[in-house]
């Protein structure tokens, strides 16, 4: 059941990308992005591992 709805999502998405492609389509310009603040992501990566630690189970005494 999903394979062929994969299947035309799929050809649409296809057809949309060669679409954009072609010779006369209007140029779309890149925006740039703003840098991401680096020391933010790397804070909330170690409170996320922290928490992670916090709620998980116990590790089996014997094994």
């Amino acid at each position: 059941m999903e394979l062929p709805t994969a299947m035309i999502i799929g050809v649409d998405q296809v057809r949309r990308s060669f679409a954009e492609c072609a010779p006369d389509a209007p140029a779309v310009r890149q925006v740039e992005r703003p840098p991401r603040n680096r020391r933010a992501r790397v804070t909330l990566a170690r409170g996320l591992i922290r928490l992670a630690r916090a709620i998980a189970p116990p590790e089996p005494v014997c094994r």
